[in-house]
């Protein structure tokens, strides 16, 4: 699998709530780097385990409502940038959240091995070089 297809698997699996699923797609060396999040979830996640409680506590405080990604640039074939829509409702709050971003989505030995996160498909595009 290329690496859109391995992220759109997972991700697949993510908005399941299907967490088993989704770690079957993570590198057992995976880095999920939300350093550049504004979000209170900001942070970089080393491992599957890591990135599986992640995912509990955004879903914790998030009902995702959906996730939409579309690549937009693959520098390598091991790589892909994507530009991230997601739309979520807080669980007590019921605030909607709407975002765009941008990701750099990274595979090796056909599991997701790095993602990154930036505020923009722009930034990630001259992150990875392509912009």
């Amino acid at each position: 699998m290329d690496p859109e297809e391995l992220f759109a698997s997972a991700t697949a699996a993510v908005l399941r709530g299907d967490f088993d699923a989704a770690v079957h797609f993570l590198h057992e060396d995976v880095v999920f780097d939300m350093s550049r999040s504004r979000g209170p979830l900001q942070g970089v996640y080393r491992g599957r385990e890591e990135i599986r409680r992640y995912w509990e506590e955004m879903y914790e405080a998030w009902s995702p409502v959906a996730w939409d990604v579309q690549a937009v640039a693959h520098p390598d074939p091991e790589t892909v940038v994507v530009e991230s829509r997601p739309r979520a409702r807080g669980r007590g709050s019921g605030i909607e959240l709407q975002g765009r971003g941008g990701l750099i989505v990274r595979v090796r030995d056909g599991k997701l091995t790095a993602i990154t996160l930036f505020q923009s498909p722009e930034e990630a595009l001259a992150a990875a070089g392509s912009g």
